[in-house]
């Protein structure tokens, strides 16, 4: 039998770059698990990138929009051309849709993905400073980030999460219904009125709710906030 001479193999040494990063993000270790929130592909994959440090550019290259040298941090946290911007939006979307604040947009914001919906805020907004960047240097074209292109996306990655629950729960009321023995009966129930629960916590606030079917309603409880 071979011995294995390196016992650490199967564990994750993070790089001097990354154990910067969970300085700066005040976290234990890199939040891979708590990226995985992140739906929408581009989204997680920069977040990825970013804690990686494995982002698709040139080393030493300078920024094509501020002329600063350009490091991943710059890109997405440091940029003057559009930080303000940025920190405006990101500010506005947590008021509007009643969502814990977690400071200005720098860094830190990554040791913050708490839940679906700042999680897919946090990845709206990569992808859409990842998207302005590379237009700006191959097509030399400069796009303007706006909040309704943030909420866009969010939008679509929680109406793709609803059409998971929603199919989850029909299924469920089916089975309910053919249902003989009383106490999986209310096993059942509770099931369902706790996947919904967990949708509405995770994803509805003051900026954007689901019309929940009139069939779902028995099944909402005080804690089930729809439109």
């Amino acid at each position: 039998m071979m011995d294995i001479k390196y016992k650490g193999w199967n564990k994750h040494q993070p790089t001097t770059g990354q154990k910067l990063i969970q300085k700066n993000i005040n976290h234990p270790i890199l939040p891979f698990r708590e990226a995985r929130s992140i739906t929408t592909i581009k989204g997680r994959d920069l977040a990825w990138r970013y804690l990686l440090k494995a982002l698709s550019k040139h080393h030493g290259e300078n920024c094509h929009s501020c002329k600063e040298e350009e490091s991943s941090m710059h890109i997405f946290f440091e940029c003057k051309s559009i930080k303000q911007n940025i920190d405006s939006i990101y500010q506005k979307v947590c008021k509007d849709s009643n969502n814990t604040y977690h400071g200005p947009w720098s860094e830190k914001v990554l040791g913050k993905l708490l839940t679906p919906f700042s999680s897919n805020l946090i990845g709206a907004i990569m992808e859409s400073i990842w998207y302005r960047r590379n237009q700006i240097k191959f097509n030399d074209n400069t796009t303007i980030i706006t909040e309704n292109q943030i909420i866009h996306k969010i939008k679509k990655a929680r109406d793709a999460e609803w059409d998971r629950t929603r199919k989850i729960v029909e299924k469920q009321l089916r089975q309910e219904l053919r249902c003989t023995d009383n106490r999986e009966s209310i096993n059942r129930t509770a099931s369902i009125k706790r996947r919904l629960e967990k949708f509405s916590h995770n994803w509805n606030s003051k900026l954007m709710t689901i019309n929940i079917p009139e069939h779902f309603i028995p099944y909402c409880s005080y804690n089930t906030n729809y439109s």
